[in-house]
């Protein structure tokens, strides 16, 4: 048994409405515009998106489809492109019940995660060390740092209240050694991994190291019944998180999906608060960048030496401690130390991780699987502020155990003050977006066709800036209509999304209505106030002429819908290499090249992981292939690999027949691959097929220019 004493009643109610008042005021005025307020028109548009998507799916039980958001039509499984925020959707079905607003029910959630990260790291600290005081301390430390006032839009980066609650129970199994308190750990590890991604991974490394040293210092590591709670709550996990993961792994494979190491740390960014911070934010403006606003504040940092000193220099409790009535340090006789050398531990790991390949990351990055997939190293430092508070819970509790008289209360009533002084950012700078029965006419007749016809909006946004601020206002209308979108904005963005924002750039207004056509689109919606005034006449001229088959449906100010009328009949295009095989390749093939030659024999090795590539394309760059002996040739695949926008944006092909006499058969001014090509990542061919001819010498020779991108050849094979 725990020799900590048991919570009045009193404290149940007034330590939780102590969070509940603390979170009202740092996130003022969020309270007032529940319905209505947005920190900003892309990520918290986004979230509240997914979350009403997750809303859906769960009320319907639609388990077969839940990953088959409505975003990036054709694509399925896009849900799992970003964070699937399970938890959190899950915490609002009650709200949702008495609201149909998708903001309002993201909103409360949102109050709520900052309120279960503070009552989270409460449990704990009160918990470790019998203190109150403490506890709060260590609640508002935890909750309410500047880095979770820095990812105020990021709803999943500040539910973290499964973080502490999954390390209680763990000290509670090695206290007690009871299953129940692993079943429960269990559950808060997979509740905290199903509402964040980012906290999965690091939640799994850090508890499993926790179980590891805790084990072997209560020598529990050979026991048998040990080995069996930890395979219970493996379980528990697995049923729980492993088909989500699964997703994920999926998605990854079939797609490609990887992410360089981006976004670490600099020592500077440990100096840097949250740009609206009220103390420090202006103070610290030369450090500041996004997603790396990672200062502790200077009271919990303190906090946290004095706790982890007054634990390296402590002692064991004894019965004349019992005796003499003193209130224990720690729980069930814990060797200060260790928790000095755990905590500490825990603290410097993720401090040292969140400098990303400048630090110990790259070997989480390269071998444990899902730390590819992450994209910010610099949000380690959730963990960082987790050994902080902890190590902040015992620093304020010793203290705060030496203080008698009028001391004491003051320090009770202006040290949480000052903590939360130092960390306000409010009022937090909100917009306003319309509920749903203000959103544009467009929207509420697009709810009025009960087909299920795909939607491409138009304009696309510019590549590479302010994707999130033009698409993630359509998500968030489609919760009116729930119609399939060509559009859309995540964490990842499919092949065929980046393909389609360049053709509408680039290509005749005609290929893009055919793309559409390919791609299954039912409606294109023209917003006319998003384009520029020539651009917008051209368009309109040009659909005014109902091209292949597209007519005018609805006009709604500025919006205008083109519906594209079925055709039952229209197939899309065959690939250019379709009905032709690749002929047998002997030993004697050669490749050559004028750039990269000694790159060149990758493009025939026949491992598709190898690949030639040239510089930025020019005209005059060539490909050779040398098949040995004269054979029939009517066509070239060359293997794009991951490498899908490598393909010639210009280019002719040569056959000969000894090397000298060269003839033109094909001349191809603007290729494109078909559309659907995209619709995945690998295995993706640019085929060239022309008039069967013999030949032993075939040269593709570029004609274009592209600044962007590479010609890249994984793997060449001649056709017949």
């Amino acid at each position: 048994m725990s020799t900590r004493p048991e919570e009045p009643p009193r404290y149940r109610v007034l330590v939780p409405a102590l969070f509940l008042l603390a979170t009202l005021v740092m996130t003022y005025p969020l309270a007032l515009r529940l319905g209505t307020g947005v920190r900003d028109l892309g990520d918290g548009l986004l979230t509240s998106w997914i979350m009403s998507w997750d809303a859906r799916e769960i009320s319907r039980l639609d388990v077969a489809h839940f990953f088959d958001a409505n975003i990036f039509f054709p694509n399925k499984r896009t849900l799992a492109y970003s964070e699937h925020l399970f938890t959190q959707s899950l915490a609002s079905l009650p709200i949702r019940i008495f609201s149909a607003n998708p903001l309002f029910a993201h909103n409360i959630v949102l109050l709520l995660a900052y309120l279960t990260s503070a009552l989270g790291m409460y449990a704990l600290a009160r918990h470790l060390t019998a203190s109150r005081f403490g506890g709060i301390v260590a609640g508002l430390v935890f909750a309410f740092s500047p880095f979770m006032f820095s990812h105020f839009v990021h709803i999943q980066s500040v539910t973290a209240g499964g973080i502490p609650l999954a390390f209680l129970f763990l000290h509670r199994y090695f206290e007690s050694g009871r299953t129940r308190e692993a079943l429960f750990f269990a559950l808060a590890a997979s509740f905290q991994a199903l509402a964040n991604g980012y906290y999965a991974l690091y939640l799994g490394f850090f508890a499993g190291l926790f179980i590891l040293i805790m084990a072997v210092a209560r020598k529990r590591i050979l026991k048998r019944r040990f080995w069996l709670d930890m395979l219970a709550a493996a379980a528990i996990v697995a049923v729980l998180v492993g088909p989500f993961a699964y997703q994920y792994m999926r998605v990854g494979r079939d797609m490609g999906f990887t992410r360089n190491i981006g976004s670490p740390a600099s020592l500077t960014s440990f100096l840097a608060a949250s740009p609206t911070n009220r103390l420090y934010g202006a103070l610290t403006e030369r450090f500041q960048s996004p997603e790396k606003h990672l200062f502790p504040g200077v009271l919990g940092f303190i906090l946290a030496l004095a706790g982890l000193l007054s634990l390296a220099l402590g002692r064991r409790r004894t019965p004349a401690d019992d005796q003499r009535g003193q209130a224990p340090t720690v729980i069930r006789h814990a060797p200060p130390a260790l928790l000095a050398a755990i905590y500490g531990l825990i603290t410097i790991l993720a401090f040292l991780f969140t400098f990303g390949p400048n630090g110990p990351y790259v070997i989480l990055y390269k071998y444990l699987p899902g730390f590819n997939g992450l994209r910010v190293p610099a949000r380690f430092q959730i963990i960082v502020m987790f050994g902080i508070s902890v190590l902040a819970a015992f620093g304020s509790g010793s203290l705060f155990r030496k203080l008698r008289g009028r001391v004491r209360v003051a320090v009770a009533v202006f040290l949480p003050l000052l903590i939360l002084a130092e960390y306000a950012a409010f009022p937090i700078p909100l917009q306003e977006f319309p509920p749903d029965k203000a959103f544009p006419a467009v929207y509420h007749w697009l709810a009025d066709q009960k087909d299920d016809g795909a939607v491409l909006e138009l304009p696309l946004p510019p590549p590479r800036f302010g994707l999130g601020l033009v698409e993630c206002p359509r998500l968030y209308f489609s919760t009116l209509h729930w119609h399939n979108l060509v559009n859309g904005y995540s964490g990842f963005f499919p092949p065929v999304y980046d393909e389609l924002l360049r053709r509408w750039r680039e290509c005749p207004l005609e290929q893009n209505i055919r793309d559409c056509r390919d791609l299954g689109v039912r409606y294109l919606i023209v917003h006319g106030g998003e384009f520029p005034p020539e651009s917008l006449v051209i368009l309109n001229s040009y659909l005014a002429g109902h091209p292949d088959g597209v007519r005018e449906a609805g006009r709604f100010g500025d919006d205008e819908v083109f519906e594209f009328v079925p055709s039952p009949d229209k197939k899309a295009p065959l690939a250019a290499g379709a009905g032709l095989r690749p002929l047998p390749r002997a030993p004697g093939w050669r490749a050559s090249s004028n750039v990269n030659d000694g790159l060149a024999a990758r493009a025939v090795d026949g491992d598709p992981r190898t690949r030639w590539n040239s510089d930025f394309q020019k005209p005059g760059d060539y490909f050779e292939l040398d098949m040995g002996d004269v054979r029939d040739v009517a066509g070239l695949s060359l293997e794009l690999g991951p490498s899908t926008f490598d393909y010639p944006r210009g280019c002719r092909v040569d056959l000969s027949q000894d090397g000298r006499a060269w003839t033109t058969v094909i001349h191809l001014d603007t290729p494109l691959l078909p559309i659907r090509a995209f619709l995945k990542t690998g295995g993706i061919s640019y085929d060239i097929a022309f008039p069967r001819r013999p030949a032993r010498f075939l040269r593709i020779i570029l004609t274009a220019e592209d600044s962007q991108h590479y010609w890249s050849i994984y793997e060449l094979e001649a056709l017949d």
